[in-house]
């Protein structure tokens, strides 16, 4: 019945996360439509499938591990976090190897720093996501909605300050990376 009702609560802070996050994330792209330029959202888009497409082969599975495995010791927590982080310097090493063929493939030099910047994120993420993990295993779902919402603000904030003093597409990959490290 304690399940039932964890489920229940869980269930109803994900869902208020999910849609406050989606709301924050579209009112400040439209703000964003009315600052930056379209070529702004395009290089932001190209940087955005590489480094996405490099991240389906980050996932190892460690996490569904972590929910599922009953008595999760800290050895185990030990080498999932360690097995995270190799995974995300190596995430990030390829991101950056892929980088300049990227920009040369879409004609976008700019686009390469991008890319670099971002491709550090897989190593930020790594230091949180067994901690993210075993607090979703607990069921403890408002915790990481306000997490979730509050960190989206942040972002929003950050990358709206940044496109109003002119730094254009890297004001997303800013908001970006101060979200990543917050989280």
């Amino acid at each position: 019945d304690n399940l039932s009702v964890k489920a229940s609560k869980g269930a109803f802070w994900g869902l208020f996360s999910n849609i406050t996050v989606s709301a924050i994330s579209f009112s400040s792209t439209v703000i964003l439509a009315r600052i930056l330029d379209p070529k702004d959202f395009g290089l932001i888009g190209i940087a955005f499938l590489v480094t996405g497409f490099i991240r389906l082969f980050g996932n190892f599975g460690l996490g569904s591990a972590l929910v599922h495995k009953k008595d999760v010791d800290d050895e185990y927590l030990s080498t999932a976090f360690w097995m995270n982080l190799l995974s995300g310097i190596v995430l990030s090493l390829v991101t950056v190897l892929f980088a300049g063929l990227a920009a040369k493939f879409f004609k976008q030099p700019e686009v390469k720093w991008m890319i670099i910047c971002l491709s550090f994120n897989f190593i930020i993420s790594a230091f949180s996501s067994v901690h993210n993990t075993l607090i979703y295993k607990e069921i403890r779902m408002k915790p990481m909605a306000i997490i979730e919402i509050s960190t989206r603000i942040i972002r929003v904030i950050v990358i709206l300050i940044c496109a109003f003093i002119g730094f254009r597409a890297w004001s997303i990959v800013v908001g970006i990376i101060v979200e990543r490290i917050l989280k």
